[in-house]
């Protein structure tokens, strides 16, 4: 499952202090969204990305 989000690495910063299973810090993706990758509790892995750049 994907989330777009504005800030990605405000998330993955929320996601730490959590303590949240980070599978994927935020990387840069070539087709322009910064991405990162969680594991929920139940151990479905979330995509939370944020486009790079406005098209």
């Amino acid at each position: 499952m994907t989330f777009v989000v504005l800030d990605c690495d405000a998330l993955y910063q929320q996601a730490l202090r959590m303590h949240a299973e980070i599978v994927e810090k935020p990387t840069d993706m070539p087709y322009g969204q910064r991405r990162m990758l969680v594991r929920d509790p139940d151990g479905t892995v979330l995509d939370i990305s944020a486009p790079t750049a406005l098209l």
